[in-house]
């Protein structure tokens, strides 16, 4: 019988032990595995020409090059709360399209938590389940790195058993 797990969300106090109990439930760690587990925290994507990025935490390909050093970032990306986006949509100016002219642009992805409460094993999680499948499809040096965050996200919770 397959068994369907519940799904969390990354800023979830269980999110650790829930992660390693299915991975290891299910034997042979696959990626698909955390993306049914783990819901992706990105709910809207805008393109903007400013934002103050004071407090914003790198996410998408931004954090993947942070981390892994992957090359693939084109313009910068941050997570924003949703809570912080309703106090501040009405100040920013948005990109009016996602042209190159649009170099100087910043990505802004609108998350249903704040992503700075986040440890980075977390963010690591929450960053790699946010990919939609086009994304990775498109984009394979995406999901090597994203393969290699994993990897080491739980090498670490591990050393920490």
């Amino acid at each position: 019988m397959f068994d369907v797990p519940k799904t969390i969300m990354a800023n979830s106090n269980s999110l650790r032990e829930e992660v390693l109990r299915h991975i290891y439930s299910e034997g042979v760690f696959r990626f698909l595995q955390l993306r049914d587990l783990v819901s992706s925290p990105r709910l809207a994507d805008h393109l903007l020409e400013y934002i103050d990025t004071d407090g914003l935490v790198l996410v998408g390909d931004s954090f993947l090059n942070h981390q892994i050093c992957c090359g693939e970032c084109e313009r910068s990306t941050y997570a924003i709360s949703l809570d912080r986006w309703q106090a501040v949509k009405d100040r920013v100016r948005f990109a009016l399209d996602r042209a190159e002219s649009n170099e100087g642009a910043i990505c802004i992805q609108v998350w249903p938590f704040d992503p700075s409460s986040l440890s980075l094993q977390a963010l690591s999680i929450a960053v790699s389940v946010s990919y939609s499948d086009l994304e990775l499809q498109n984009q394979p040096k995406t999901a090597e790195a994203i393969n290699m965050l994993v990897d080491r996200c739980l090498n670490e919770w591990n050393e920490g058993m």
